[in-house]
């Protein structure tokens, strides 16, 4: 799940504002929660990912950097929360509630 991701990579969870291992995206705090706007950031790399460049979302090193892969295109996002907790929970809400 989200939470476990974020720790074995060793970066700032997902309450935090610059949570995405992805892209740059950069949350905005508006009262008790964190908001995401736009769609086109900057992309993330592989490399500038195992150089720890932003420091604004990484702890420090992972252990998973010893092993010769992609941080950033071979992890992939976690599908319990994306889909299952995520979209189809707005599509039943979408379909129940008109």
């Amino acid at each position: 799940d989200a939470p476990a991701r974020s720790w074995i990579l060793n970066h700032f969870g997902h309450t935090s504002s610059n949570p995405c291992s992805k892209c740059r995206i950069v949350g905005i705090r508006c009262e008790d929660q964190i908001v995401f706007m736009g769609i086109n950031h900057c992309l993330r790399t592989n490399d500038e990912y195992s150089k720890l460049d932003d420091e604004d979302h990484h702890k420090g090193p992972t252990p998973l950097s010893r092993l010769p892969m992609g941080l950033v295109s071979q992890v992939p996002f976690e599908y319990m929360h994306l889909i299952c907790l995520g979209v189809v929970k707005k599509l039943l809400n979408a379909w129940i509630t008109g």
